[in-house]
């Protein structure tokens, strides 16, 4: 369960940085209240956004959107944010005085491949801004501080030992393609799967941003 002004309520033994609040530009990344399930749930079960995902439709209960929310929200073995717009980008700017929540940015581990992937979704009012763009940016910056070798468990690339962050996108999905090319993934495979809508088959593209060598500035400000 949620209180109303704190994380979800997991144990956190010893208390870990590994959830930070990130200010960017334009966005506070931070982890969720009670007050943000609401809105969560309406972005992630409109049917322009769950058109590209398989976990959610517009019957939806928001019960599971609250346990969603929980399991990607563990200490030390997920790296994700609710991605709140900002009204102001000053360092005054906080959590309350904040503008409205415009999505959600995950980072836990696949249980096929046992790789680091990251996921994302935002309300579609502000597609094609460069919001996401701008998370995946700044999270990735900080990810690599706090996590040098990745997430704990997370396996490492096979071929040449390096950690690193997939995403697994629909092909046609030519908006977060672009997302992620900006961000610096390349494309390492693809697969055709059954359409979990019950269309026909589509082709799921896989990519990789690994670990750089070494970190220059954060693009984060402030």
């Amino acid at each position: 369960m949620f209180s109303p002004k704190s994380p979800p309520s997991i144990p956190r033994d010893p208390p870990p940085p590994s959830h930070p609040i990130i200010q960017t530009p334009r966005l506070l990344l931070r982890s969720p209240i009670a007050e943000d399930i609401e809105a969560i749930h309406l972005i992630r079960t409109n049917p322009k956004v769950a058109e590209w995902h398989n976990s959610t439709n517009s019957t939806t209960p928001v019960s599971d959107t609250e346990a969603w929310l929980t399991r990607i929200f563990v200490p030390r073995k997920t790296f994700s944010f609710v991605i709140q717009l900002l009204f102001s980008a000053t360092p005054e700017s906080s959590i309350g005085g904040s503008g409205p929540i415009i999505g959600v940015l995950n980072m836990t581990i696949n249980p096929k491949t046992s790789f680091s992937t990251i996921g994302y979704f935002i309300a579609p009012e502000y597609w094609s801004q460069g919001y996401v763009t701008e998370a995946i940016s700044a999270s990735l910056f900080e990810y690599w501080e706090l996590y040098p070798d990745g997430l704990s468990g997370s396996k490492r690339d096979g071929e040449n030992g390096r950690a690193h962050v997939d995403a697994t996108v629909i092909a046609k999905n030519m908006g977060s393609v672009r997302v992620l090319q900006k961000c610096g993934f390349k494309l390492v495979s693809y697969e055709e799967v059954e359409d979990w809508h019950g269309g026909p088959n589509i082709v799921l593209d896989r990519y990789r941003f690994w670990k750089p060598d070494s970190l220059v500035d954060s693009p984060r400000t402030g």
